[in-house]
């Protein structure tokens, strides 16, 4: 079937135009899509920028908060490191090796020195002394005996 060039003109006008139309839908709905698109983004870009805001805030807010913070742990800190050296002023420092071996010979000289006796105690140790004497028993053998007797009275 043959069809005249009229005819094939009047028909390629129409493809052409529907072709047109076509294409010009497409840009309309692809420039709709842009459009729609470029709100889209301008809108995430406000509530991005509102967020970035609101963040800056909170970190604002945050290291003010830290400052503070360290002002106060700065304040304790002080507080009781005044609190341990005052504590430490009170108690002596330990004893040296020398202060030691002071310590030690004053204790064995206080054991080596007679106790101190009340009159009831030298009139016993001088009746312990009778009696040791009239028994043949030495002076010191009898002091030692009624001090070996009074340490054992006194425990």
């Amino acid at each position: 079937m043959w069809i005249s060039r009229k005819e094939h003109n009047r028909l390629l006008a129409e493809v052409e135009a529907d072709a047109k139309t076509t294409i010009e839908n497409i840009r309309s709905e692809v420039a709709d899509a842009l459009r729609g698109a470029e709100t889209l983004v301008a809108k995430r870009e406000a509530e991005v920028a509102a967020l970035l805001e609101k963040a800056d805030r909170r970190v604002s807010e945050v290291e003010a908060a830290l400052q503070t913070e360290r002002r106060e742990n700065r304040r304790a800190e002080r507080h009781w490191a005044s609190m341990f050296l005052r504590k430490e002023k009170t108690f002596p420092l330990p004893k040296t090796a020398e202060e030691k071996e002071e310590a030690k010979a004053e204790v064995e000289e206080k054991k080596n020195e007679p106790i101190p006796l009340t009159d009831v105690q030298l009139s016993m140790r001088d009746a312990n002394r009778r009696e040791a004497a009239r028994h043949g028993i030495s002076e010191e053998d009898a002091d030692r005996d009624f001090a070996k007797y009074m340490t054992e009275m006194m425990e």
